[in-house]
């Protein structure tokens, strides 16, 4: 479904497709990277605190395992993360009970993970850079802007449904 109302295409960056370019959407063009990441340690469970505690783990051992650059010069971290919302952030919140009704399936406990987005968290000096794996790349963002515009914004009847939803949402 493709977003119409005239002030979320004001808001929305759509590229433009020239006559010479095929009507595939420019953001469907790009490559999503791919990175292989070593396996998280089983979990003891099934819940959703023993895969986030698995995950949290893995990322422990990525993180020891880098090395910091001091050049001058660095390189920018480009993002990895092919879903809305980095997996292990979707198994902190459920565990923590901190999901929107707009990213529960039918049962309201649980997360659907097709329609979780990134909750913006403030940056702080005990909190490490992010990994890869963590950022979402240029066609996962507008992907995720076209699902809140479409699918949030679009079918909720009260502004107060999805007004802070959306707002911390586009800012993370």
């Amino acid at each position: 479904r493709y977003v119409t109302h005239p002030y979320y295409l004001r808001s929305l960056h759509i590229p433009e497709i020239h006559p010479s370019q095929d009507t595939v959407s420019s953001y469907e063009r790009y490559e999503i990277p791919r990175l292989s990441l070593p396996c998280p340690p089983t979990p003891r469970g099934n819940t959703a605190t023993d895969y986030w505690e698995s995950l949290d783990a893995r990322d422990t051992e990525i993180r020891k395992s880098l090395v910091k650059d001091t050049s001058l010069k660095a390189k920018a971290i480009v993002g990895t993360c092919p879903d809305m919302c980095p997996e292990k952030e979707r198994y902190e919140r459920e565990s923590q009970r901190r999901l929107s009704v707009f990213e529960k399936k039918e049962d309201g406990l649980s997360v659907d993970h097709r329609t979780a987005i990134k909750e913006y968290s403030r940056s702080a000096a005990d909190k490490g850079a992010p990994l890869c794996h963590e950022l979402r790349p240029l066609p996962v963002l507008m992907m995720t802007m076209d699902y809140i515009c479409t699918c949030i914004i679009d079918r909720s009847n009260e502004h107060r449904d999805w007004y802070n939803f959306v707002w911390d949402r586009t800012r993370s």
